[in-house]
This record gives C-alpha cells, sequence and structure tokens, in this order.
C-alpha cells in the first residue's frame, strides 16, 4: 500500500493548553484525514494532560517534547515536516474549522492553475 504525499503541513505549537485545545483537537482530525494534511502538535514542556489529549486525536503526529519554549517547539515541527509546503502555523487556542483551514492553505499555493 502507498501512502500519498500530504498536500499541506500544519503545526500547532502547545504549552500547557488541556483547557483551551479541545474544540480544535477534531478540526486537526478533519483536515488529517479527510484533506491529507500533515498536522503536528508540538506539545513543549506540557504538565497538563495536552499530550494524552492530542495523541487520542486521529491523524495527527503529536511531538512530546521536554523543553517548554515555543522556538523550540516550532523548529523540531518544521524538521519533522520537512518540505510539505504550503504550511499553516496555528496557536492552539484558535477556533476555526476545516474549511477555513483549506481555504487558506488554497491561497498559499504557488501551484494554482
Amino acid at each position: 500500500m502507498t501512502v500519498a504525499r500530504p498536500t499541506a503541513s500544519v503545526i500547532v505549537p502547545a504549552y500547557n493548553e488541556q483547557d483551551r485545545i479541545g474544540p480544535l483537537l477534531p478540526v486537526l482530525s478533519q483536515v488529517a484525514t479527510e484533506l491529507g494534511y500533515l498536522v503536528v502538535i508540538a506539545c513543549n514542556g506540557c504538565v497538563d494532560r495536552t499530550v494524552a489529549m492530542a495523541q487520542g486525536t486521529q491523524g495527527v503526529e503529536v511531538l512530546d517534547l521536554e523543553r517548554a519554549s515555543k522556538p523550540h517547539a516550532l523548529n523540531e515541527a518544521e524538521r519533522f515536516v520537512g518540505d510539505v509546503f504550503p504550511r499553516l502555523y496555528v496557536d492552539a487556542d484558535v477556533r476555526t474549522d476545516a474549511a477555513s483551514i483549506e481555504s487558506l492553505v488554497d491561497a498559499l499555493r504557488v501551484d494554482k492553475p
């Protein structure tokens, strides 16, 4: 079975976001599973349930980083996603939907007809 290359990437840095990330998780799952985006939640230094919540989300990749540093989380997630573009950065407390993320990705594409 050949796995299709992701068509975009979404990076979400998260530090102790258990009280805020909940509404975003189903959206991230949807863009990962239905739109084929590579979604990475970079949990950095979390001491709450953020990591467990993220790991329980279908289709997303979770980085469990020890250091509590947003720049470090972004750098590690960038390394993980490699050359998968277009790329969006979304904070864990953002309220959005899959259609809005898809529209942003489409606007960023350089290979439009």
